[in-house]
């Protein structure tokens, strides 16, 4: 199943604004294009210690058993939105390259079609961004073949794995494998207002996200790229 996201003559592609869930497991999500999350905050509530911050709505949530396979592309989670990709032990979710020929449904694990083994790479997909005051969840998952080079506005710039920035992330007994670093394209540094980046399968700015019980399997550069501000005494519930 393509996942067709609109680019309107002379704009910006299409973002999510809405509440969006990919739960059909039977069928091959697959994924070509960036996907921006954008959250439009509305409103006020307030949180169970009584701190009142704005009403999110943008959230694109990932059944157990679902399989996305993605080519040169990335998720980006934008202001006040959330990705929750929260599998179970005998279900994680994949989210891999689209030459991955390990995964697959409906009858075939040959996603592209072509009657061969392929050989995925790491950098065969960009990799998750959550970007500032964003928030994800990512539990019981498989991230393969990522850190490559995505398109940017007007270029192309190399996204981490997963990249977290001033962000709320929860990260738990997922396994990342065979994952490039993250880093290449012609873009300046600061890629379009998404700030800068280095080495890792796990890049951190400006956050504490909790990171425990993964698995990191033939990546390259080093597990996780932190900042030293990050490291601190605060407990994260």
């Amino acid at each position: 199943m393509f996942i067709r996201i609109a680019t309107p003559a002379g704009n910006d592609l299409q973002p999510l604004t809405v509440a969006g869930r990919w739960d059909d497991t039977d069928i091959v999500h697959v994924v070509s294009e960036n996907l921006t999350i954008l959250g439009t905050p509305g409103g006020r509530e307030s949180d169970a210690g009584g701190n009142v911050r704005a009403r999110l709505d943008a959230r694109l949530a990932i059944d157990p058993g679902t399989i996305v396979k993605l080519d040169g592309a990335r998720i980006e989670i934008g202001f006040g939105a959330q990705l929750i990709a929260e599998g179970r032990p005998d279900a994680q979710v994949i989210l891999t390259s689209l030459l991955d020929d390990r995964f697959g449904a409906s009858g075939t694990f040959d996603t592209t079609g072509d009657g061969t083994d392929s050989s995925p790479a790491g950098g065969n997909w960009s990799g998750i961004y959550v970007g500032h005051t964003a928030s994800a969840s990512i539990d019981h998952a498989l991230i393969a073949f990522a850190g490559g080079i995505a398109r940017i506005e007007g270029n192309f710039a190399g996204f981490n794995p997963i990249e977290i920035h001033q962000s709320q992330v929860r990260i738990a007994n997922s396994t990342f494998e065979d994952n490039a670093g993250g880093t290449g394209g012609q873009a300046p540094s600061n890629r379009g207002g998404r700030s800068s980046n280095a080495q890792g399968t796990i890049f951190v700015r400006g956050a504490q996200p909790i990171i425990v019980g993964n698995k990191f399997l033939n990546g390259a550069g080093p597990v996780i790229n932190i900042n030293a501000n990050s490291l601190n005494h605060f407990l994260v519930p």
